[in-house]
């Protein structure tokens, strides 16, 4: 791979990771904003108790993500031998990150859910859980998409680890 393509793909990693960072933080404090003025609204204590950690589920994806999936820029300026290692560094990072999100990422919001689900049947529909049922389809098709998504964009970038491990043609 030639020094020109590694820069580029170093400079639009760092963009891309900014990009989805900032929609995922917008997300995150959504999240937490929504889903606290549900805990604080709620009729029911699970219902509440379930929004509650909902909510803190939203910051702690967000700390992580910081943590885990932040962009780390490559310097510029670096020669030829440091910058290969160190975007090839920054690429596994961020491979890794994103195979784990089902720990740190959905992991963190199934607790809450589970609870805030269980708490809207037991109001409204006085404990027949068949009820909850298209709210657990909805948040388990919602969960696997993310974890789909997530896992392919991992295998995307195993295959730029891979080009650049590949002996270079050029």
């Amino acid at each position: 791979m030639s020094i020109e393509s590694i820069r580029a793909g170093a400079d639009a990693l760092t963009s891309s990771v900014r990009r989805r960072n900032m929609f995922e933080y917008l997300a995150a404090a959504y999240v937490t904003g929504r889903f606290g003025w549900i805990a604080a609204t709620a009729h029911g204590r699970l219902v509440a108790i379930g929004a509650i950690l909902v909510s803190a589920a939203g910051l702690f994806v967000a700390l992580q993500l910081h943590k885990r999936g932040s962009a780390r820029p490559i310097a510029p300026d670096l020669p030829a031998e440091s910058l290969d290692e160190a975007y090839r560094t920054e690429l596994c990072r961020q491979r890794d990150a994103l195979r784990s999100v089902a720990l740190w990422y959905i992991g963190p919001f199934i607790p809450g859910m589970v609870l805030l689900l269980a708490g809207r049947t037991l109001e409204r529909h006085a404990g027949q859980w068949s009820a909850a049922l298209p709210g657990a389809a909805v948040v388990t098709i919602v969960f696997t998409a993310v974890w789909f998504a997530n896992a392919e964009s991992a295998r995307s970038l195993q295959r730029r680890i891979n080009a650049l491990d590949s002996p270079s043609t050029d």
